[in-house]
């Protein structure tokens, strides 16, 4: 059935509810001068769902499409030494250096694959009070704790890491819950570094 008169077209759309029969009546009409009609209710809407796209919609605003962490900034004890055990024991390179001798301040970013680690050394800093202490005691304190690095084959990881004379704060160890097992060595300064791999 085709409506050509606008009018009653408009009065149609006009009074159809979701989900209920609406009956119409066309005096005007020679033919169909009663007409039931029903508008589907829309399907109804995940919330979850829509919260979760809304929230990566927003990510993609932030961080773009391919996000990825540009580096990690680490206050160190003496740039030199610090410098030394990134690039003997984790294999990054000097990047970029900057001295600024007037306020005590000396900076150097070590890259590898694009990823950066920003070693800042400032006369005069406190030393971090959980400074190589196993990773429990550390997770006591608020704030950032560890930093983590996704590795392929966790026990060759191990291996280079001891042939290397990195000091461990814990084995290699299994998080069912969280699908990886990881572990734990720390830094010249007893800063926490955690590799993991996923468990398949």
């Amino acid at each position: 059935m085709i409506f050509k008169d606008a009018r009653l077209l408009y009065r149609i759309s006009s009074n159809l509810t979701s989900g209920k029969i609406t009956t119409f009546r066309f005096p005007e009409l020679r033919n169909y001068r009663t007409l039931e009609l029903f508008l589907p209710s829309p399907p109804e809407t995940n919330s979850k769902f829509q919260t979760m796209s809304n929230t990566g919609s927003v990510a993609k605003q932030i961080f773009g499409s391919s996000p990825r962490p540009l580096h990690l900034g680490i206050s160190v004890s003496n740039l030199e030494e610090s410098i030394k055990w990134y690039t003997e024991t984790l294999g990054f390179e000097p990047a970029k250096r900057l001295d600024l001798p007037e306020v005590q301040f000396r900076v150097a970013i070590l890259e590898y694959q694009g990823f950066g680690v920003e070693l800042i050394e400032v006369k005069g800093s406190s030393k971090y009070p959980l400074a190589w202490n196993e990773p429990g005691p550390q997770h006591r304190i608020q704030g950032i704790v560890h930093f983590a690095f996704r590795v392929d084959d966790l026990d060759a990881t191990v291996k280079v890491l001891r042939d290397r004379g990195a000091r461990f704060a814990c084995e290699p160890t299994v998080l069912e819950g969280l699908g990886i097992r990881y572990f734990h060595i720390f830094d010249n300064d007893g800063n926490l570094i955690e590799f993991g791999q996923s468990l398949k």
